[in-house]
């Protein structure tokens, strides 16, 4: 039994033709799936960027209002440090100080103005 099927066996032969055309037929379909993935990806990226600009929006406008209530406050705590100071220098003895800050002196007295001390020069 052995021997009758050895003789019907065909040995087949490998022509380069033959195998030229087997190769392409593996390369199509890998570079098809490259390419398929390759659009997916960037179709999946450009979709994932669209859903993300919401949400970087919303942070965006987060940081800003942030930023706004930080002036705000800082604003609002000099304007309540300066009208403490207003009411002070509604005072008879607070427009007598603010006056002395400016260099005015009472009828009869005399002026005196100590200069700044420049630090020596260490050269």
């Amino acid at each position: 039994m052995n021997a009758s099927r050895s003789t019907r066996t065909k040995i087949r032969t490998k022509s380069p033709l033959r195998k030229r055309k087997r190769t392409p037929k593996k390369i199509v379909p890998a570079i098809a799936r490259v390419l398929v993935f390759a659009v997916v990806a960037v179709v999946g990226i450009w979709v994932f960027n669209k859903a993300m600009r919401p949400l970087k929006l919303i942070k965006t406008e987060q940081r800003d209002k942030d930023r706004i209530v930080s002036q705000y406050n800082a604003l609002h705590e000099e304007n309540e440090r300066l009208r403490r100071q207003l009411t002070g220098i509604k005072t008879r003895s607070g427009i007598v100080q603010a006056a002395r800050k400016q260099g005015f002196v009472k009828p009869g007295e005399i002026s005196l103005v100590i200069p700044e001390q420049q630090p020596a020069n260490p050269n």
